[in-house]
C-alpha cells in the first residue's frame, strides 16, 4: 500500500489539505456546520484529492458556524 502510494504521488496525486484551514468551496465540500470558529474546517469527514492541479474529489468537511461551544 505504501509503494501504491507512492507511485501515485510521484505522477501528480496529492491529498488536499483541510486541517484547521479557512474552507474553501473549490477544493471541499461542506457537509455540516458546527459550533466552532466561522468558516473554519473543524472535522474532516473524507478526504478530497486532485491529480496533476485537477480536482478528482473534494473533500467533504464540517465547518464552523462561528458559535462558541455552549460551557458547563
Amino acid at each position: 500500500v505504501k509503494e501504491l502510494r507512492q507511485v501515485l504521488s510521484d505522477e501528480g496525486l496529492k491529498e488536499i489539505e483541510t486541517e484547521n484551514l479557512e474552507y474553501d468551496l473549490n477544493t471541499m465540500e461542506a457537509i455540516e456546520m458546527v459550533e466552532g470558529e466561522k468558516n473554519k474546517v473543524i472535522e474532516v469527514l473524507q478526504k478530497g484529492y486532485s491529480f496533476k492541479d485537477k480536482l478528482i474529489r473534494p473533500a467533504r468537511v464540517k465547518v464552523g458556524n462561528g458559535e462558541e461551544p455552549l460551557k458547563s
